[in-house]
């Protein structure tokens, strides 16, 4: 799978599963005793998502990209032939 495949993945699955969990939220009766814990696991999940995102499409991400164009000012030339000149003993 691409990198580009994962971030869509990624993106797609988090936001179905917070609409399905907040979904629940108002689908099903949750507990009156039990509603706070469910919001602190849905808050929790809303976090790590940024963080994936974060990753995926923030600093990381540009951090990524500029180690990969700077690797790219430093090769060859596609085509480029190197020689090497040995002197015999």
């Amino acid at each position: 799978m691409s990198k580009e495949n994962t971030r869509g993945v990624i993106a797609v699955l988090s936001v179905l599963g917070i609409i399905a969990i907040a979904g629940g939220m108002f689908y099903f009766r949750v507990p009156a005793e039990s509603k706070d814990y469910f919001l602190i696991v849905l808050t929790f999940l809303v976090a790590k998502i940024g963080t994936v995102y974060d990753y995926f499409y923030g600093s990381s991400q540009g951090s990524v990209d500029k180690t990969d164009i700077i690797g790219n000012l430093t090769a060859p030339p596609v085509g480029t032939v190197t020689t090497t000149t040995v002197k015999a003993p």
